[in-house]
């Protein structure tokens, strides 16, 4: 798809506000299951993410233990 066709369907979108009747719908969606979310990943998916590249430098609490995992992973 061209930018001009992106830019022309976007405009479309929203001149029929069906782009933000989509937004809205999301949002109500997102907001109906947000009690069955977790608000924090669970011990073992954190090592997992720290062991598989992405350190978390500078977090509170974090450092220490993401340097002793990266260390045992490399």
């Amino acid at each position: 798809m061209t930018q001009a066709k992106f830019q022309q369907n976007m405009t479309q979108a929203l001149q029929e506000k069906s782009i933000l009747e989509q937004a809205k719908q999301y949002a109500f969606d997102y907001l109906d299951g947000v009690s069955d979310r977790r608000v924090s990943p669970e011990a073992d998916a954190l090592a997992g993410a720290i062991t598989g590249g992405a350190i978390f430098m500078g977090v509170e609490g974090c450092p220490d233990m993401a340097d002793e995992q990266f260390e045992s992973a490399t």
